[in-house]
C-alpha cells in the first residue's frame, strides 16, 4: 500500500511524533511505502519514511493557493492509496489544501490534539473555568475563549476562523480515528459524521530492558514546560507532601532551564528535584525503570496521554488529573489514581499512599503492565489501522479510490 503521511514535525517532539515514528516503522516492516510531508525547517529525519517532502507553511488562504501546486505535484508523483493526516496541522497546512487533498484521495485523519475542537485545547471555559460542553462556534466568542487567545484582536479572530474552517475541511475525511471515546464524542459534537469515526487507542513500544525498581521513593514527571502539561501544578503538589521521603525527576523540553529551576526554588523543593531536560530512547527508559510512581498533571484536554501507558509498560502506577481521555487507559484504584483537574490535595493524598506502601505500588504496577500488554501494543493497533485504511479506500467519496493490491491487503501488507 502507498501511504502519504501529513504531519507537521519530523523530529522528536511529543507523544504524537513518537506514535507516528513507531507506526511508520511497523508499516514499512510490513512492506508498505511511506511518503512523508512535513514542514521543511522541522525535518529532523525522526519519522521513518521512503520519501520525505519538506514544504513551507500554508496556514491561510493566500499561502494555500500559492502552495497547492506543490502538493498537487506530490500527489501526482506518489499516487497514494490513502493519505494519513496526523494531528490538526494548525500551523502547517492551509484548510484550502486539506480540502483539496481530501477531495482527491481517500483520506484518514488521526486526531492527536484537542485543538481540532477547542481553540485553547483545554476544553475549559475562559470565563468560569468550568468544563466546556460546546462545539466550536458562537460560544467560543460568548464565553471569552477567543478573547483569551494570544495576539492582537485580528490575530485572535483569524485563529478562530481558521480553526472552524479547518474542522469543516477535515469532516470530509472518509475515516477519522479517535484515540479515545472522549475524542469520538467531541468529534461527533463538532459535526463529524459518526459513521466515519473509529476509536483506536494509541500504543507504546517501550519495554523494560533495565532492572525495574528504585533505591528510594522517586517521582517521575515527563512533559513539556509550556504551561499545558501542568509543571507548575506538579511543583506545588510536591510542596504539600508530608511524612514521606521522596525525590523527583522532571524530564522534557524546557525543563532544564533557569525558569524551571527558579520555579523549583520559589516553591521550596529545589533540593529534592532534578530537572534533566529532554531524554530519549534508553536514557528515558532508565528513568521510567527507576521511578516508583509517575505523575501526569496535564491541563490540556488530552486526547489520550502517551506518557501514561509508557509508565504502565514499566510497571509503574500513575497519578493523573481527570482530563480528556485519561480514564480510558488509567483505571482509578487499580493501575493508579485519577483526581479532578487542579485537585492538588487529592493528588498529594494519592501520591502519599503510593510512596508509603510498597505492596500497593507493586500491585498497581503489575495491573498497569498487564493492561498495556493486552490493549496498548502495536500488534493490536497496526492491523486495526490497516483495516481502517482499507475501509477508507473502499468507502464512497469525491476523490478517486484506487484499490490497494488485493494479495498484499489480504496478507496484511
Amino acid at each position: 500500500m502507498r501511504i502519504l503521511v501529513l504531519h507537521e514535525y519530523n523530529r522528536s517532539y511529543g507523544g504524537g511524533e513518537q506514535y507516528l515514528h513507531d507506526t511508520c516503522a511497523a508499516l514499512r516492516e510490513m512492506g508498505h511505502r511511506i511518503a512523508l510531508v512535513c514542514v521543511e525547517e522541522w525535518n529532523g529525519g525522526f519519522i521513518p519514511s521512503d520519501q520525505t517532502y519538506g514544504v513551507a507553511h500554508s496556514v491561510g488562504l493566500r499561502m494555500g493557493l500559492r502552495l497547492w501546486p506543490e502538493y498537487e505535484s506530490i500527489l501526482q508523483r506518489e499516487q497514494p492509496h490513502v493519505v494519513y493526516i496526523n494531528g490538526i496541522l494548525r500551523h502547517f497546512v492551509s484548510p484550502l489544501i486539506l480540502g483539496r487533498v481530501i477531495q482527491r484521495c481517500p483520506s484518514v485523519l488521526f486526531v492527536h490534539h484537542s485543538g481540532l475542537f477547542c481553540h485553547n485545547a483545554m476544553k475549559v471555559l475562559a470565563t468560569s473555568q468550568r468544563r466546556c460542553e460546546w462545539p466550536l462556534g458562537f460560544h467560543c466568542f460568548q464565553e471569552g475563549c477567543v478573547s483569551a487567545l494570544e495576539g492582537s484582536a485580528y490575530a485572535r479572530l483569524r485563529t478562530a476562523v481558521l480553526g472552524m474552517w479547518r474542522a469543516r475541511a477535515l469532516r470530509g475525511c472518509r475515516r477519522v480515528i479517535a484515540p479515545s471515546q472522549y475524542v469520538s464524542r467531541e468529534l461527533v459534537w463538532n459535526g463529524f459524521p459518526p459513521g466515519r469515526v473509529r476509536v483506536l487507542p494509541s500504543f507504546t513500544c517501550r519495554t523494560p530492558v533495565h532492572p525495574v525498581g528504585a533505591e528510594g521513593p522517586q517521582i517521575l514527571w515527563v512533559g513539556r514546560a509550556d504551561g499545558g502539561k501542568g509543571l507548575d501544578q506538579f511543583l506545588r503538589c510536591l510542596t504539600m507532601l508530608r511524612g514521606v521521603a521522596w525525590q523527583a525527576i522532571i524530564v522534557g523540553d524546557g525543563t532544564a532551564t533557569p525558569q524551571v529551576q527558579a520555579m523549583a526554588m520559589e516553591t521550596g523543593v529545589a533540593d529534592r528535584v532534578r530537572c534533566v531536560g529532554r531524554l530519549e530512547g534508553a536514557v528515558l527508559d532508565r528513568e521510567y525503570a527507576a521511578a516508583r510512581v509517575v505523575v501526569f498533571t496535564s491541563q490540556w484536554a488530552e486526547t489520550f496521554g502517551q506518557v501514561g501507558i509508557e509508565a504502565m509498560a514499566f510497571g509503574k502506577p500513575v497519578v493523573a488529573f481527570d482530563v480528556g481521555g485519561v480514564r480510558e487507559w488509567l483505571a482509578d484504584g487499580r493501575t493508579g489514581y485519577v483526581v479532578d483537574r487542579d485537585d492538588l490535595p487529592g493528588m498529594t493524598d494519592r501520591l502519599s499512599r503510593l510512596l508509603a506502601d510498597d505492596e500497593l505500588c507493586a500491585r498497581m504496577g503489575a495491573a498497569g503492565r498487564a493492561a498495556v500488554e493486552s490493549r496498548f501494543r502495536n500488534r493490536h493497533h497496526v492491523p486495526a489501522l490497516l483495516e481502517i485504511f482499507r475501509e477508507a479506500i473502499r468507502a464512497p467519496g469525491s476523490g478517486p479510490a484506487e484499490a490497494a493490491p488485493a494479495d498484499r491487503a489480504a496478507a496484511g501488507n
